[in-house]
């Protein structure tokens, strides 16, 4: 799944010193720009909270709102619908072992889904290596799930 035109990094480690040093920018119209041009990511009418960093194989955020210090990481696929909204401080992992030779017949769907007017508040964390969908009108309050 590739939602992006955006400038494709093959260098993992030129992939993470960028989206960190896209998560620092001052201003969140500067951090969806960034996002959009050099990973392609689709980002519309969305907010990006200050040190998130979000790098993953393709994204798209539609009218959403992403607070603080969250980490998007590994290879997945993340579409955040209209109205929804993450808190800060939360944990997306997908670790990159499903690339590994070895699970090529596993059938990893490494996707992340939030369905319109969905929240997830504070210090969660959720492996995404299988696929998590968060339905319509949905919540996960609290602090310190792990999914």
């Amino acid at each position: 799944m590739s939602y992006g035109k955006g400038l494709y990094l093959k260098n993992r480690k030129l992939r993470i010193i960028l989206s960190y040093l896209i998560s620092i920018m001052p201003a969140n119209k500067l951090r969806c720009f960034l996002y959009r041009t050099i990973f392609g990511y689709e980002v519309h009418r969305s907010t990006i909270g200050i040190m998130t960093i979000i790098n993953v194989d393709s994204a798209k955020l539609i009218e959403c709102h992403i607070g603080r210090k969250n980490k998007f990481i590994g290879p997945m696929n993340i579409f955040l619908n209209k109205n929804a909204s993450i808190g800060s401080s939360n944990i997306f992992d997908c670790g990159s072992w499903v690339l590994e030779k070895q699970f090529d017949n596993a059938n990893y769907e490494r996707n992340l889904t939030m369905e319109e007017n969905t929240r997830i508040s504070l210090f969660h964390y959720i492996d995404v290596v299988g696929s998590f969908t968060l339905s319509k009108n949905s919540r996960i309050a609290g602090r310190g799930s792990q999914f």
